[in-house]
């Protein structure tokens, strides 16, 4: 089934302006790698297309789009998108930003000027920085998604699969529950983590080291391995002290919720005095653990 863009009469060429204007310019991102634009879009699924075109409510004046790839051609062009991947979605960011920051932009398709707060909640879905911003995530989603290396979806899981190999608990790993263990919850198992501590911390690190992606992954849950090491270190030096805790944080939560907020903001305080003198490691971690 050949791709289209939908259209509609209720919207004037003059509303289109920014939108258009968006559209040509991933023309132009994708072309100049050297890419058919017909077949991009063919590449990175019907789908994404027509949450492009559903989107607008109109029709964008880029080049009617066909089927201009054989079936059997699309994993090879993809390849190709993936290996320019990175300049695309700079490309492609750069225009988006340049058109929302536009003021013309912030006008709907009914000529009325978008509040700021209204276009950071979403709500005006004819707000044209709307549009380009869902456009933007449409197609820097459907690339992400086709280019992803397959180790992205199962690095935690087999990150977790270090603590099972060794006989630790792998709920521990990246608990969700606030206060909760880090290296067990009773002597037995806090010894038996703290002996295996370092073959599980570059068990971990092996893992991250096989997919390319890992980084990726970690950044968006905020997993910093080699702070996490350094934690399993300080809290494996005083067993007792972490054991103690773990019943203060499940009977005081107020307590610990409010200490943890005021600690918090030190330790912001102490980053930002760190990153302005040019602390070494070690300045750092003396002035949090002060």
């Amino acid at each position: 089934m050949g791709l289209i863009l939908l259209t509609s009469c209720d919207v004037t060429p003059a509303d289109l302006d920014c939108q258009q204007r968006f559209m040509d310019q991933i023309y132009a991102c994708v072309t100049e790698q050297g890419m058919d634009f017909n077949s991009f879009l063919v590449a990175i699924t019907d789908d994404a297309l027509d949450l492009l075109s559903s989107s607008t409510n109109a029709t964008l004046q880029s080049p009617q789009v066909f089927r201009s790839t054989p079936l059997n051609d699309t994993d090879k062009f993809r390849e190709k998108i993936c290996s320019v991947q990175k300049s695309i979605i700079e490309c492609s960011f750069q225009a988006a930003k340049t058109l929302i920051a536009t003021p013309a932009c912030a006008r709907t398709a009914l000529g009325e000027t978008s509040s700021e707060a209204a276009f950071t909640q979403g709500l005006l879905t004819n707000d044209q920085r709307y549009l380009i911003k869902e456009q933007l995530e449409a197609i820097v989603g459907q690339v992400d998604a086709i280019c992803a290396h397959p180790c992205r979806d199962a690095l935690l899981e087999n990150m977790r699969s270090c603590y099972t190999d060794m006989g630790l608990d792998a709920d521990i790993f990246i608990s969700t529950k606030s206060g909760g263990p880090v290296i067990g919850d009773n002597r037995y198992d806090v010894d038996l983590f703290c002996k295996n501590r370092t073959n599980l911390v570059t068990c971990i690190k092996s893992v991250k080291d096989q997919c390319p992606e890992a980084d990726l992954v970690l950044g968006t849950i905020d997993l910093d391995l080699d702070f996490m090491e350094k934690g399993f270190a300080v809290l494996c030096e005083d067993q007792e002290a972490y054991l103690q805790s773990l019943d203060c944080f499940e009977t005081h939560p107020e307590e610990v919720g409010l200490c943890h907020s005021v600690w918090y903001r030190q330790v912001i305080r102490i980053a930002r005095d760190a990153q302005d003198s040019n602390w070494s490691e070690g300045q750092y971690f003396r002035e949090v653990c002060r």
